[in-house]
């Protein structure tokens, strides 16, 4: 039986960006563009109207509200893996396009062995960041460890520290090794278990912390300490659970 293709529409701006990217990925056999848009209002009707796989999200269309579009198409195409694709590493829009919805965060200036790592990471679910984007998240979330009392917002509820009380000692070590950049295969190997064990302690995991994505679950295991960060940054982008 063929395996069935990965269908991607491309949503970007520049031409020249759609044409060069269409190019790259007509060159995989398990890749299929079936569509590009280059306004941010064709985004959601070519989605519904192409069932794509995967959505490659520029960030320089004209009316694009890119973080409301991601939150619609997230809570409206629950098999839509979006992968923000941009020149853009401001900490706070990353941040709220992941938790919108977005599966990815790639940065234009990846090689084209990356772009690709990331498409198939986010293509089975799994959460991709560029290098640089992952070390801004660290710092961000180091920072504000280490602030001083009284200067930090007060929390999301999806960042408190209740829900942390709550794990088991097995949960927090599958949080922390999902916040380590681990898949769900790599933790079954690591901890001896059946990745089916591995899905069940996530679930719970999700359950008593009020996470919604894998994308926040690295966020809040950074966030409490379950990840040792110093050299972490350095290593190129990859896919993180």
């Amino acid at each position: 039986m063929t395996k069935r293709r990965i269908r991607i529409l491309i949503a970007d701006g520049h031409p020249v960006v759609r044409i060069g990217i269409h190019a790259m990925l007509s060159n995989e056999l398990e890749l299929q563009v079936v569509g590009e848009v280059a306004h941010g209002a064709e985004v959601e009707p070519a989605v519904a109207r192409l069932a794509p796989d995967v959505l490659l999200l520029g960030l320089n269309m004209l009316h694009l509200d890119a973080i409301g579009v991601t939150q619609r198409l997230a809570e409206g195409y629950p098999e839509l893996e979006i992968l923000v694709l941009t020149t853009c590493d401001d900490e706070e829009l990353i941040l709220g396009l992941l938790e919108a919805g977005a599966t990815g965060y790639a940065l234009k200036e990846e090689s084209p062995e990356n772009l690709l790592s990331a498409i198939r990471a986010v293509a089975k679910g799994q959460t991709w960041l560029s290098s640089r984007v992952a070390r801004i998240l660290v710092h961000k979330a180091v920072t504000v460890q280490g602030s001083p009392g009284g200067t930090q917002s007060p929390p999301r509820e999806v960042e408190s520290s209740q829900g942390l009380s709550e794990l088991t000692e097995r949960e927090r070590e599958v949080l922390a090794l999902i916040g380590q950049g681990l898949t769900n295969e790599d933790i079954a190997r690591m901890l001896f278990i059946s990745v089916g064990t591995v899905r069940s302690h996530i679930n719970h995991i999700y359950s008593k912390t009020g996470l919604r994505t894998r994308a926040q679950a690295v966020r809040y295991a950074i966030e409490h300490g379950l990840v040792r960060t110093s050299e972490q940054g350095e290593a190129r982008g990859r896919s993180l659970v």
